[in-house]
């Protein structure tokens, strides 16, 4: 899990993945992959969230955004 992640998208994710999980020790596997490219979307759109504010945020403090 990512260290920027808001609590909220954490608690998501995590409720996500037990999802997964269950899906998984019934059986449903194709369910359960879905499920889990569903909490990576979540955040890696996190990610870029933070990504991009922080990125507003260098411009408007008059500095260079940081490019990964």
């Amino acid at each position: 899990m990512s260290a920027t992640a808001t609590p909220s998208t954490r608690r998501l994710s995590d409720k996500i993945l037990d999802a997964a999980q269950l899906a998984e020790s019934q059986g449903r596997s194709e369910f359960a992959a879905s499920l889990k490219l569903i909490q990576q979307a979540l955040l890696v759109e996190e990610l870029v969230r933070d990504d991009l504010r922080r990125g507003s945020d260098s411009a408007f403090l008059g500095a260079a955004p940081v490019k990964h």
